[in-house]
């Protein structure tokens, strides 16, 4: 059962998606170093997308697909789209995409909660839930229902902040070692009324994600990390944004090449997850 601090938490973050839905829609054109991380995150996605080779007309979910740019991306290699968003001006955005890139008869944006999708079970090929996970209070409900819809031998392609992030590591405020201090801290004064609670993500590792995505019977074909930075120290940049975007793309390459240490130090871990059953 859905408690009621999960409840009010789901709405904080459903507040803070409508507030900010046009922020979401031009981010991925900023010349910036944020800008840069978001869409290199996007090409990770479809990179794994193409690695599948799915015949066209394949069905796909997009959950949380805010303004629409991966369901539009998806649909441009011929494959069908459902696109589901908790946020009414998300799917608004979302279909403005669809016509404009003329691919509105490939993707179909509605309403909807990824912990209870309004689909049948074994509807879809492929499921993407990215940008997602990281404002789930658990993993579980959520992967247990994307795993429901999708077909014997689906995929899933779905990420985390990854809280082994290079980043992470350089600044103490998010060093891995002090998260569950400051998890227990502030979950004691939001309970005792001295901070009100915000719609704040999450960072979890990638061996836990792995375990979670096991656990709700999938089996891990790839996983990647993308997006190096921004660079702090106690929340201050070290470096301006075009030293950062310089960094980063360095950093990337490497990555990609699967250089050791950094190449599972990227700000967010991308897995590519098959459900268990099916052919392979």
């Amino acid at each position: 059962m859905t408690s009621e601090a999960d409840l009010k938490r789901d709405r904080l973050v459903q507040q803070y998606f409508r507030a900010d839905a046009f922020f979401w829609k031009d981010v991925y054109a900023q010349s910036s170093l944020n800008g840069e991380i978001y869409r290199e995150r996007r090409a990770g996605v479809l990179r794994l997308v193409d690695r599948l080779n799915l015949p066209s007309g394949a069905r796909v979910l997009d959950v949380g697909c805010g303004a629409g740019t991966t369901s539009v991306a998806i649909a441009k290699r011929g494959l069908r789209v459902e696109a589901v968003d908790a946020a009414p001006e998300m799917v608004d955005l979302t279909r403005q995409a669809a016509c404009a890139s003329h691919t509105g008869d490939l993707v179909n944006a509605r309403a909807g909660d990824v912990h209870k999708l309004g689909f049948a079970g074994e509807t879809f090929d492929l499921a993407v839930a990215i940008g997602v996970m990281e404002w789930m209070p658990s993993f579980a409900g959520p992967l247990k229902e994307l795993h429901r819809v999708l077909c014997p031998g689906g995929w899933l392609i779905a990420n985390v902040d990854n809280s082994r992030a290079l980043h992470c590591w350089i600044d103490p405020r998010m060093n891995p070692a002090a998260g569950p201090v400051k998890r227990y801290v502030r979950r004691l004064v939001e309970r005792v009324g001295l901070l009100d609670p915000l719609a704040r993500p999450s960072r979890c590792s990638r061996a836990r994600f792995d375990e979670a995505l096991r656990a709700a019977g999938f089996q891990k074909f790839a996983g990647v990390t993308c997006g190096f930075g921004p660079m702090t120290i106690i929340g201050k940049r070290l470096l301006p944004d075009k030293a950062g975007m310089v960094l980063h793309r360095a950093l990337q390459k490497l990555a990609d090449r699967q250089f050791p240490l950094v190449r599972n130090g990227g700000d967010a871990y991308l897995a590519l997850v098959q459900k268990r059953g099916g052919k392979e």
